[in-house]
């Protein structure tokens, strides 16, 4: 049963085509809190230009993440005229590892088309609790694939506006910033090699990745089409997309999985044209991680496995 459609969906987000990835909110129970969203036909049976890329199947993990937050932004929002809401802040989200590596080097990446997307919203806290659940290829029984929680704030869209003014906007100076320059942000994704990268720092291993956002890249069109903001989620995709290539390195089988998001913070929205730094740190905890936009922390968070 349809409660909101797309032209109800888009007069309370500022989502577009191809960042807005929900087509309906089928069930909306007010008193709770809780609804549930079906995924835009792009997204179906994983034919989308944008977003399935089969070089990039973590991003189908950012995309689910996006996809609750988009269904709880309709609750936040639905009252308040002008307004816009970003993450804050992603806590003990858990990924099911059924649904990582199969086999060695194989990635089984959430099948959007036949998932399910529940949010709890708790609106005085602006949090929701949310739920993905799907088939399991491995058990052929329905298994919670994603859950945990995301923190969002509620700004006007006039702050956002004066934000994109004021953030400064810097152009690549580095020596492969030519090369940068020509390539999507999916395909600096796809070219990643964190091998090149790695380092020793006070005992453990840091790897170090640069990125460019382009004015007009694909990931950001229709998100905030007024004030371009990069999406929290492809902040934090990089981050999944270096971990799991340093993992498959590691040459041990079976190969280690995240298990847990325990807290990833976004502390200043990314307005491009921006260099992106991604530093992760190995440690005993998990890996640390850190995302620089123009030399200024963008987000930081922490990974953790499942051996």
């Amino acid at each position: 049963m349809t409660i909101l459609g797309v032209l109800e969906i888009e007069s309370i987000i500022p989502h577009r085509l191809p960042m807005r990835l929900i087509d309906e909110v089928t069930m909306w129970e007010k008193d709770e809190g809780i609804l549930e969203g079906t995924v835009r036909k792009g997204l179906q049976k994983n034919n989308d230009p944008v977003f399935n890329n089969p070089f990039i199947p973590e991003c189908s993990v950012a995309l689910a993440i996006e996809i609750c937050a988009q269904i709880a932004a309709v609750a936040t929002l639905q009252d308040k005229k002008d307004a816009a809401i970003l993450f804050e802040s992603i806590h003990k989200l858990k990924l099911n590892p059924y649904h990582q590596y199969l086999q060695p080097h194989y990635y089984q990446y959430i099948d959007l088309d036949k998932a399910d997307f529940t949010v709890m919203t708790i609106p005085e806290d602006n949090v929701a609790l949310i739920e993905v659940t799907g088939l399991s290829e491995i058990t052929k029984k329905k298994e919670i694939l994603i859950s945990g929680e995301i923190k969002c704030v509620v700004k006007t869209k006039n702050w956002l506006k004066r934000i994109a003014e004021i953030i400064p906007k810097r152009h690549p100076c580095l020596p492969c910033s030519n090369s940068l320059k020509k390539l999507s942000f999916f395909e600096q994704l796809q070219n990643i090699n964190p091998s090149e990268s790695l380092m020793i720092e006070s005992g453990n291993l840091l790897i170090s990745q640069t990125l460019y956002l382009k004015e007009n890249d694909e990931i950001i069109n229709g998100h905030f089409p007024e004030n371009s903001i990069m999406p929290g989620v492809f902040i934090l995709l990089p981050v999944i997309k270096i971990i799991r290539k340093v993992l498959e390195k590691t040459g041990l089988f079976p190969i280690p999985k995240i298990d847990t998001i325990e807290e990833f913070k976004f502390l200043k929205p990314i307005i491009p044209p921006s260099v992106l730094e991604i530093k992760i740190l190995a440690t005993d905890d998990g890996y640390k991680a850190e995302v620089l936009a123009n030399d200024s922390i963008a987000a930081t968070g922490l990974i953790k496995l499942l051996f």
